[in-house]
């Protein structure tokens, strides 16, 4: 199955590093060149993920700023940040911008997952009305991320996970 992990931080890259580690192909998108470029060469930079499992997941992990790769993802999962403004308010601005390249890149019939921290009502409000627009066959769901960086215990692979889907295949499909 082919997976897309918008983001590559330290809720995105773990997220890619598991799924390549169960065989799926897994597209890592990035808007900072440098982390793409630094990924790519097999270089990892959190703590969480060392440079020989990037490498060891190569054959099966690939990273990229061009949102045309979703071609074919069958699962995209967004890990952007949601920082505070000024204001204290979140600042959906990264979600917003990959929601409208999700939405004019992804096929029919694909499932999304925020994973991103959002505030209640954002995956049946904002996101469902972006994705809306591209007029295709979308599952939604929201899993908020698990991630305890650096924790030896307890990692993405066995932190239990919520998920909530917008129908109940939505919710199938996450889980």
């Amino acid at each position: 199955m082919k997976i897309a992990v918008i983001g590559q931080g330290y809720v995105g890259l773990p997220l890619s590093m598991a799924a390549a580690k169960s065989g799926h192909q897994v597209i890592g998108i990035d808007m900072d060149k440098k982390l793409v470029a630094s990924l790519n060469s097999g270089f990892s930079p959190i703590f969480d993920i060392s440079n020989d499992e990037i490498a060891s997941n190569s054959k099966n992990y690939k990273v990229t700023s061009d949102y045309k790769e979703l071609n074919g993802a069958e699962i995209i999962a967004i890990c952007v940040p949601t920082p505070l403004d000024s204001n204290q308010k979140p600042d959906n601005s990264f979600l917003i911008n990959a929601l409208k390249s999700v939405a004019e890149n992804m096929d029919n019939d694909s499932l999304v997952i925020i994973e991103s921290t959002i505030s209640p009502g954002t995956t049946r409000g904002l996101a469902q009305d972006i994705l809306k627009k591209s007029r295709k066959n979308f599952e939604l769901a929201y899993s908020p991320e698990r991630i305890d960086p650096a924790n030896k215990n307890w990692n993405i692979t066995n932190t239990p996970k919520l998920v909530a889907g917008l129908s109940q295949n939505a919710t199938k499909k996450a889980a």
